[in-house]
């Protein structure tokens, strides 16, 4: 029990310790604050505008799939396939761009 809390302390204070120095220099974390910002706006496109919530399971219903359940499991697959499709197009364009230099 005692390790617990004593992980719960650690994770607190290094989560706390990178907030505070992530506000102390905003101007210099821009560029990370783009990022986390846009990977919460493909979350939320994938979540809300992609994902379907209609379950139709073909296997032993021994699991509760419900609704929600498959609309949050769609929406993580959508967001898979927009950031890998993503990362492809960075790769190609660095891989073009270090041709063109």
């Amino acid at each position: 029990m005692m390790s617990f809390v004593v992980m719960i302390i650690c994770v607190a204070a290094a989560l706390l310790f990178g907030i505070f120095r992530f506000a102390t220099d905003i101007k210099k974390n821009m560029g990370a604050l783009a990022g986390i910002v846009l990977i919460l706006v493909i979350a939320l496109v994938s979540y809300y505008g992609l994902a379907s919530d209609v379950v139709e399971p073909h296997w032993g219903t021994d699991e509760d799939i419900t609704a929600s359940t498959s609309k949050l499991v769609g929406g993580g697959i959508y967001m898979f396939y927009i950031l890998g499709g993503l990362a492809l197009v960075a790769i190609v364009y660095t891989e073009i761009s270090k041709i063109i230099k």
